[in-house]
């Protein structure tokens, strides 16, 4: 399969679905992210240029997958805010006709957090369409997207605002420490300390899955409706109230 994953900002791809996408490369599939803005306005630590964040994009991905198929795609764009035109919806809509995903995912429209990140979902909405209304030949339709579960922040609660819980959550617990690694080669936003970064993954991917039965988890809210013949049945049997397999897990 081929996956597109687009961030608003440079970290944004691994940071919300990094355990993903090491696992769905593992597994033969192709990889292309699309960052959307520089982010030099929104997260620049100590002396860094665009080429710089660039670069740790590049060393983030290395440590997912360094299959050579992989592609990073940066559209160069200013953040911090992020205020997209016409234009910059039609190069979107361009690039998902060049990467021809059967997945795409990125941020929730009415996310909450980051605002820049709900102008890039409602950007990616709106090019999803274009993908297969503008004219041309490459007219393309992406099968699955999806949506990074990550609406609870501070700016949740402030506005009033219920964030949607995830339809899909992902086991990333064989892919943690290369999501660690991964993100601490973001070092202009404050990530190049391993030990904060595990910290942080013990508590947000590490709850994300907790009431559920798993270690580690990133979750994600489907933009379309499954559609099957048949209702699909999980792998997973464990949830909350298996507390053995659970204390097992933790070595008590």
């Amino acid at each position: 399969m081929r996956l597109m994953i687009v961030g608003a900002h440079p970290a944004d791809a691994v940071d919300c679905a990094g355990g993903t996408i090491s696992q769905h490369a593992g597994m033969g599939d192709e990889i292309s992210i699309v960052t959307v803005t520089d982010g030099m306005d929104s997260h620049t630590k100590g002396i860094c240029t665009v080429k710089d964040k660039r670069g740790e994009v590049v060393k983030a991905l290395d440590c997912l997958s360094s299959d050579p198929r992989n592609r990073i795609c940066f559209m160069g764009l200013k953040d911090e805010p992020f205020t997209p035109v016409r234009n910059n919806t039609v190069d979107l809509v361009e690039l998902i006709r060049q990467c021809q995903p059967d997945i795409l995912i990125t941020h929730h429209p009415n996310e909450y957090a980051h605002w820049d990140h709900a102008e890039v979902g409602k950007m990616v909405c709106r090019a999803l369409k274009g993908a297969i209304k503008r004219p041309g030949d490459d007219k393309w339709w992406v099968n699955n997207v999806y949506f990074f579960a990550t609406q609870f922040r501070p700016e949740t609660a402030r506005v009033g605002y219920v964030p949607q819980a995830p339809d899909v959550l992902i086991d990333i617990t064989a892919s943690i420490e290369k999501k660690i690694k991964a993100m601490c080669c973001f070092k202009s936003q404050g990530h190049d300390d391993e030990r904060a970064m595990r910290e942080r993954m013990n508590s947000f991917e590490r709850e994300m899955g907790r009431a559920d039965g798993l270690r580690y988890a990133e979750g994600f809210i489907s933009y379309y409706p499954l559609k099957m013949r048949i209702l699909p049945v999980s792998t997973f049997n464990q949830g909350f109230y298996n507390k053995d397999k659970e204390e097992k897990e933790d070595g008590r």
